[in-house]
C-alpha cells in the first residue's frame, strides 16, 4: 500500500468520522475566508452542506483505490466502507493498483459535481482558495499536516473542478435557470380522488427552453427559501416551449405567478436516443410521485420512430393515492401507444366500492391489489425485461431488494430524493 493511498484514506476518514465537526469547521473556515459565503446557504445554518464533505471524501477514498461500494447501492457510494483500522491491518504488497485511472475517476466525479455547483454562484476563481482551506481543516482533523502527495490531489482536484465550470461558462451552457409557476392543481382534481396524497401537479415555464433528458432530475429552489435545493424529476419531456411540469408533495410550497430557480439536470439517461428498439422489453416501476418520471419517458417514447415493449406499473399504498390516470389510460388506448405500452394499476389497500370517494376506474388500465414489491418481484413480471424503478428512496430500496431476492437483474433507479453520487454513476 503507497504511502498516498495510506494517506488518502486517513483524509476521507477524518472528514467522515465525525461529520458534525467537519462541517461546523470547515463553516468556520468558509465564512472567515469568504465573507459572502453565507449567503450560498440556507438561512441561519451553521455549517456546510453534507456534500461538500462527503463528496470530497468519496473523491479522496476512490483515488486511494476504494471502489468496491460501486456494487453496493445504485445511489450512494460508500467512502468510508474500509475502517481506519482496516486500512491499517492491510498487507503493505497488496493488489497493484491502476493509480491513473483511479484519479481519472476521481477527477470526472469532482468535473460533474462542480458543474451542479454552478448553479449556487461559488465562483470558479475561488475554487483553488477552497482546496487550501480544505487541506488546512483535514491537517487540523487528523492532528498533522497531510503529506504532499494528497495535498497535491487535492489542490489538482480544485483546478479539475474550476477548468469545467469555466469551459461551461465558455459554451453558453446557464449555471441556473428562471422559471414562473404557471398553475398548482390538486392532484385529486385531475383523477377524482379525494386524497392522492397531498400531491401537487406545479406547471412552470421557463424563458428558455431547459436541456435535460426524460428520467434526470433537475435541483430546484424556492425564491424564498435561500440556499435550501430539492431535486425534482419532471413529468414532462424537454420541449421548446420551456414547460415543466413537477409532481409534489412538500418540496414546494409555490402559488402561481412565484419564481423558482432551477439547476443542472443530473443522472442517468434511460433512453438514449436512437438506443430504442422494438425487440426491448421494459418493466416500468412508478412508485408514488415517482409517476412524473415514468411520465416524461412514456412521452418522450411517443415520438420516437421505433418503441420497446413498456410494462408501467403505477404503484400506491392506498387506492385513494392514484392520480392522473385518466392521462396514461389516454395513451394506453391511443393509436400512437397501444401497441407497444401496458399499464397497471397497483394497489396495496383497496376502497370500499360502494364508497362515494372511491375513484373512478379507467377503461384500458389492469388493476391489481397487492404489494407493489411483491407483484413486481414476481418471476413472470420481470423475466427478460429491463427494469427501471421510479419513487423515493425509501421505496425503491424495498423493491430493489425485492427484485434481487427473487433473482432479478440490477434495476436503474431514479429517486430524486437520493444522494447523487458523482463516482459510480451506472451506465445502461
Amino acid at each position: 500500500m503507497s504511502s498516498f493511498r495510506t494517506d488518502a484514506n486517513a483524509a476521507a476518514q477524518a472528514l467522515l468520522n465525525d461529520e458534525t465537526l467537519s462541517r461546523s469547521t470547515l463553516w468556520t473556515h468558509f465564512v472567515a475566508e469568504f465573507t459572502q459565503a453565507p449567503g450560498l446557504f440556507p438561512v441561519g445554518v451553521t455549517e456546510v452542506p453534507h456534500e461538500m464533505v462527503c463528496v470530497p471524501a468519496k473523491a479522496l477514498s476512490r483515488a486511494a483505490g476504494n471502489v468496491s461500494g460501486c456494487d453496493v447501492s445504485p445511489w450512494v457510494f460508500d467512502a468510508a466502507h474500509t475502517s481506519a483500522a482496516e486500512e491499517a491491518e492491510a498487507p503493505e504488497d497488496g493488489p497493484e493498483l491502476d493509480q491513473e485511472a483511479l484519479n481519472e475517476a476521481s477527477l470526472t466525479g469532482l468535473r460533474a459535481w462542480a458543474l451542479q455547483l454552478r448553479r449556487t454562484g461559488f465562483p470558479a476563481t475561488e475554487l483553488p482558495r477552497a482546496a487550501e482551506i480544505y487541506i488546512d481543516v483535514i491537517d487540523e482533523l487528523i492532528g498533522r499536516p497531510l503529506g504532499d502527495e494528497t495535498a497535491d490531489a487535492i489542490r489538482r482536484g480544485a483546478n479539475t473542478m474550476k477548468e469545467a465550470m469555466e469551459q461551461a461558462d465558455l459554451d453558453g451552457v446557464p449555471p441556473a435557470s428562471a422559471a414562473q409557476v404557471m398553475a398548482v392543481t390538486e392532484a385529486s382534481a385531475s383523477s377524482g380522488s379525494p386524497s392522492a396524497a397531498d400531491t401537487r401537479i406545479v406547471r412552470l415555464e421557463t424563458s428558455t427552453p431547459l436541456e435535460y433528458a426524460a428520467g434526470q432530475v433537475i435541483p430546484v429552489m424556492q425564491a424564498d427559501r435561500q440556499g435550501v435545493w430539492n431535486s425534482l424529476a419532471p413529468a414532462l419531456p424537454p420541449n421548446e416551449l420551456g414547460q415543466v411540469e413537477f409532481h409534489v408533495r412538500d418540496e414546494l410550497e409555490v402559488e402561481v405567478g412565484d419564481h423558482v430557480t432551477l439547476g443542472t439536470a443530473y443522472g442517468p439517461v434511460p433512453f438514449p436516443k436512437d438506443s430504442t428498439s422494438p425487440n426491448e422489453r421494459v418493466l416500468l416501476i412508478a412508485d408514488g410521485t415517482g409517476l412524473a418520471a415514468a411520465k416524461a419517458m412514456v412521452f418522450e417514447l411517443m415520438d420516437r420512430p421505433e418503441h420497446p415493449q413498456v410494462e408501467l406499473m403505477i404503484g400506491v399504498e392506498h387506492e385513494d393515492e392514484f392520480y392522473d390516470l385518466q392521462t396514461f389510460a389516454s395513451l394506453a388506448s391511443s393509436a400512437a401507444a397501444r401497441d407497444w405500452l401496458t399499464v397497471t394499476c397497483v394497489a396495496e389497500q383497496v376502497m370500499d366500492p360502494e364508497s362515494s370517494e372511491a375513484p373512478a376506474g379507467c377503461e384500458g388500465l389492469r388493476r391489481v391489489w397487492a404489494p407493489l414489491e411483491h407483484l413486481a418481484a414476481a418471476t413472470g413480471t420481470w423475466w427478460g425485461r429491463r427494469l427501471i424503478l421510479c419513487g423515493s428512496t425509501a421505496r425503491c430500496t424495498l423493491l430493489s431488494d425485492a427484485l434481487r431476492e427473487s433473482g432479478a437483474p440490477a434495476p436503474l433507479v431514479i429517486a430524486p430524493d437520493a444522494e447523487p453520487d458523482w463516482f459510480c454513476q451506472r451506465q445502461l
